[in-house]
């Protein structure tokens, strides 16, 4: 999967790629033998558990007339698509909070108050609201939105539809024709102390709590900085699965078990620089060298983890 991930634009520079990347042509062959047979075999169809979004593009695909071996060929994107940023988003998340015991206690209690949580013959269900993680879950959030903000090195594309001017705050003013292409680099962004100030290189886990709100024109700057799934209408479709998927494993992972890290220090991982491919910056060597021994904690051995919405 991840052979395939890292080598996705470079399928469009090749023209032979199985003699020229044959490790990652032979990733993707794998995959799409898999997913291919998985929707030939209909399991879109009739698996019940299937999430909305794969049997809706798929059926609209078969309606169209392709093939179960023809959709498995476009679909082989989606997990691509699914883990790409997520995946090391939750990665940093996770080593940002762990490197720091008392922003886990925090974490840990507010996760704790949040869940609802019920006893049934020695097992323990752990309930989470996926609607209720921004009122009740706001540190963890909080910590989200900062670790986006540290690792998300991601280019958002614009066409300039008529010329128009833009003043930056020291006066400086830029004539912008139409027809250009512009590239707004959100790790530029990101790091400008001006907006941020001046621990803008360090990870703040209270930077977006709602009680580290600054005055409007703080807030506006900070809004218009703030870049990792683009601007304006033209915002990524898959923040809020993201956004679901990464809360709720952390809140559940941070609160039921203990990590405890192998190698090195969770705060020794260094980061690559931007990638060609994918928005989030990987670490260095893919993370080798940092393991972890993760077990449950006391009180939490034998529990169901849910979520509702």
């Amino acid at each position: 999967m991840w052979c395939f991930e890292e080598s996705v634009p470079y399928f469009l520079l090749s023209l032979y790629p199985s003699i020229t990347m044959p490790k990652a042509y032979k990733a993707r062959s794998t995959l799409q033998d898999i997913v291919c047979k998985w929707y030939s075999e209909n399991h879109d169809v009739t698996d019940p558990s299937v999430s909305a979004i794969v049997r809706n593009r798929a059926g609209s695909l078969r309606k169209n007339g392709l093939t179960g071996s023809e959709i498995g060929k476009f679909e082989v994107i989606l997990p691509n698509v699914a883990t790409l940023n997520a995946v090391p988003t939750f990665y940093w998340l996770l080593l940002y909070i762990l490197d720091r015991p008392q922003l886990l206690a925090r974490v840990r209690s507010e996760a704790e108050a949040a869940a609802v949580i019920a006893h049934d013959n020695g097992k323990k269900t752990v309930t989470f609201n996926i609607a209720e993680f921004e009122a009740k879950l706001p540190l963890l959030v909080s910590c989200y939105r900062e670790t986006m903000r540290l690792v998300n090195q991601s280019v958002s594309m614009r066409r300039i539809l008529e010329d128009i001017t833009v003043t930056t705050p020291e006066g400086t003013t830029y004539l912008l024709k139409k027809g250009t292409d512009m590239q707004l680099p959100a790790g530029v962004a990101h790091y400008e102390q001006s907006v941020w100030g001046s621990d803008a290189n360090i990870f703040n886990p209270e930077r977006f709590h709602p009680s580290f709100k600054g005055s409007p024109d703080e807030e506006r700057k900070r809004k218009a900085a703030y870049i990792p799934f683009g601007g304006g209408r033209h915002l990524c479709p898959g923040r809020n699965f993201a956004f679901a998927e990464i809360i709720g494993f952390a809140s559940s992972l941070l609160l039921g078990f203990d990590v405890e890290a192998t190698g090195m220090g969770f705060g020794d991982m260094k980061q690559l620089g931007p990638q060609l491919a994918g928005g989030t910056v990987r670490p260095e060597k893919y993370g080798a060298g940092l393991g972890a021994r993760i077990k449950s904690r006391q009180g939490w051995e034998n529990v169901e983890w849910k979520f509702e919405c």
